[in-house]
């Protein structure tokens, strides 16, 4: 993956703190929540201002996150609404402890719209399946929401 730049958003950057700011050990692994770095637009009304907060899997929250798991030697499967081509996904991006991407799981199980849902305007099914990753801490198996 090229160099990330990261712009500060907010809520990705006050979440996390730095090592120097830690005391006692820390966990092997952190699992920030779904849609963590913006907010769970896919539950509120409709509005295609929301496809901007769409990026690519090189995108600003994934490489802050690359940069954290380097710097603490965590695990953090970090979830992003995810741009790829012409298609979004709820996508579960697995970063391992040296800060290297060993890979991604898309959400497959879509639910239908129920009242106030409106996920499947913004996201596509999966096209991954269920994957399983080798981390620094051991493998790890990843679903999305209502792929568990």
């Amino acid at each position: 993956m090229p160099p990330c730049k990261w712009q500060a958003q907010t809520t990705t950057t006050s979440t996390w703190p730095r090592r120097n700011e830690l005391s006692g050990p820390l966990p092997q692994l952190v699992l920030p929540g779904e849609m963590f770095s913006s907010h769970e637009f896919q539950f509120i009304e409709m509005d295609a201002a929301s496809f901007k907060l769409a990026e690519a899997m090189d995108g600003p929250t994934v490489c802050h996150m690359r940069a954290l798991a380097r710097e603490l030697a965590i695990v953090i499967p970090t979830n992003i609404f995810e741009r790829a081509n012409n298609a979004y996904f709820n996508t579960n991006v697995i970063i391992d402890a040296d800060g290297l991407v060993r890979g991604h799981c898309r959400k497959s199980h879509i639910p239908l719209g129920l009242p106030g849902c409106y996920e499947k305007v913004y996201s596509n099914p999966g096209d991954t399946g269920f994957l399983a990753f080798e981390t620094a801490y051991g493998t790890i198996g990843m679903g999305v929401c209502w792929d568990q």
